[in-house]
């Protein structure tokens, strides 16, 4: 994703959910995740588990048939105020942060960050409002897409030794 312009953006939903945008200050939430398309490639980021391995699952260039499979609906919010801004720069860098979910698992990817040129940056982690409304609490079945650098680096679990902000990949 580093190196085009995102051409759209769609977030995904369980297919007999009923989606709706749902964002509050610095920060979207989304049931399952969110596609990421460039003319290069696509990019999905969504909640995935496996036994005692939960995390983000990353699926390059999925076909119609994945979203079938797995009995998802997409969204598109390539016109949303945010993602408009976002898009009108390019991806420089990426970002992951990582974590243990279970004493018996290895470790596996919680957060995701891309860094643009224009100095923005997009954070999806596992994660849903908290119960006052406000913010980020721990929920791995539901994803954040955060788009304030503030509420990323706030944003810790207790799984892991670094925020949502996470580290660079080199």
């Amino acid at each position: 994703m580093v190196g085009t312009n995102l051409t759209a953006v769609r977030y995904i939903y369980p297919r007999f959910s009923s989606p709706q945008l749902t964002s509050h200050d610095g920060f979207d939430t989304v049931l399952k995740g969110v596609e990421l398309s460039s003319p290069n490639h696509v990019l999905v980021a969504m909640w995935w588990m496996e036994g005692v391995r939960e995390g983000l699952g990353f699926i390059v260039d999925p076909d119609e048939q994945f979203y079938d499979d797995e009995a998802l609906q997409l969204v598109d919010v390539t016109s949303e105020n945010r993602w408009t801004v976002i898009r009108a720069s390019t991806p420089v860098s990426s970002a992951l942060s990582w974590h243990l979910p279970d004493d018996e698992a290895p470790k596996c990817a919680w957060s995701f960050r891309l860094n643009f040129e224009s100095g923005l940056s997009v954070t999806v982690a596992l994660g849903d409002v908290d119960e006052a409304g406000v913010g980020l609490t721990y929920q791995p079945d539901s994803v954040a897409v955060i788009f304030d650098e503030t509420v990323a680096q706030r944003y810790r679990i207790l799984a892991s030794s670094e925020s949502a902000w996470g580290s660079e990949l080199a």
